[in-house]
């Protein structure tokens, strides 16, 4: 924004219409040749003529041929040019300059409308520019006719300030309270905020049941993959639509291909490990590619995994209560037992929902070769799809 407020630009405007003297004279003159040769003024004009046109006579094309008509045409019509202005412009002197503009503008319309400014999909932007926006909106862009509607997640202002305002660890292992609570960031930002309720988890499955899949989602798997992804529309659609091009894959690869792989999602015995690698791989694609080619990084976050859940209650009736949830101290033991992972595996390693897909159903330890499987069918599919 301080950019496009100081930096000088030069624009172009058209002139008024002037008299190109040289083109004019030159005109006249190859006009007055002409008239000599067909004889108008009699021998003294021909005579002339000849001087003349040595002088400024017909030019000639490449081949050699006498200039046609059409260029004698154009020539004539340079004779009246317009001239293009271009002048310099220094887009503001000042940050005060630019409010009062603004606020001018803004008054001078207040007579016919109110502006409103309707801000959607915050959420696709990178945290620090969603909070950018909502700083550049209360400093520059505040006027009292103007007024914005903004659809924004907490989350992603929150997931700003932390990154603005990264909180340290007291003694190493309990958390500071942030420097900037979000909650307070956006009252005092925005003067009129409604919070649209979450959706159910019953809405949830309703998207995943729209997926087009030959196979329909089962009320166990799509408790499933709400419980890792949550409600999210766009999420859950995405997710049913990858899934139903990766059976697709699968098919070709059985019908078309006839290749006899020792993994096939089209097992139903081998659906659940699919869903759970599926997850895995949509959450962070580069996790799982890193499981591929280091058949012991599933075990090894499994085991992670298993040590920081609690309250699971294996006989519950949802996947949420037989999963449990993290533990008060679940960040900072993933963050030291990743410590020796690749920097990949630790940054994902901060995504709860990673952990919620890694919680699921079957556990990876106990069945390393199958996982191994699983692992060269999604490479053997990458292949096909690409």
């Amino acid at each position: 924004m301080e950019r496009s407020l100081y930096e000088r630009f030069t624009i172009s405007e058209q002139g008024p219409l002037h008299l190109n003297w040289v083109a004019a004279a030159t005109t006249a003159v190859q006009l007055a040749i002409g008239a000599a040769a067909l004889g108008v003024g009699g021998g003294a004009a021909a005579g002339a003529a000849g001087w003349l046109r040595g002088l400024f006579g017909q030019k000639k094309e490449p081949d050699g041929k006498a200039e046609n008509t059409s260029r004698q045409i154009e020539n004539a019509a340079s004779i009246l040019q317009r001239k293009t202005i271009e002048r310099a412009v220094q887009q503001v002197v000042s940050i005060e300059q630019f409010l009062k503009n603004f606020r001018e503008l803004m008054h001078d319309l207040a007579g016919v409308r109110r502006v409103y400014v309707l801000i959607d999909d915050l959420d696709r932007c990178l945290p620090e520019a969603a909070l950018g926006i909502f700083e550049a909106i209360k400093l520059f862009l505040d006027a009292s006719q103007c007024a914005y509607v903004v659809a924004v997640d907490r989350a992603v202002i929150r997931r700003g300030l932390e990154l603005r305002y990264p909180t340290k660890n007291d003694t190493g292992s309990r958390p500071l309270p942030p420097i900037v609570d979000p909650d307070e960031y956006i009252e005092k930002t925005i003067t009129v905020s409604a919070d649209l309720p979450m959706l159910a988890d019953s809405d949830g499955y309703s998207i995943l049941s729209t997926a087009n899949l030959a196979d329909r989602f089962s009320g166990e798997e799509q408790d499933k993959v709400v419980f890792v992804l949550g409600t999210n529309p766009r999420r859950l659609k995405r997710f049913g639509m990858t899934l139903a091009i990766w059976f697709d894959i699968a098919e070709a690869l059985v019908k078309q291909d006839k290749r006899s792989l020792a993994f096939s999602p089209l097992d139903p015995a081998n659906r659940p490990l699919f869903i759970k690698l599926g997850l895995v791989g949509y959450l962070n694609s580069a996790v799982l590619a890193e499981m591929r080619r280091d058949p012991g990084l599933p075990i090894r976050l499994q085991q992670i995994c298993n040590g920081v859940f609690e309250h699971a209650d294996p006989n519950a009736q949802t996947v949420a209560g037989r999963a449990g949830q993290l533990n008060s101290g679940a960040v900072a033991q993933i963050q030291k037992k990743v410590e020796p992972e690749l920097p990949l595996v630790g940054q994902a390693a901060l995504d709860p929902a990673l952990w919620r897909a890694l919680r699921l159903d079957p556990n990876l330890a106990p069945i390393p070769d199958k996982v191994a499987d699983a692992l060269r069918w999604f490479r053997t599919a990458s292949h096909v799809g690409h």
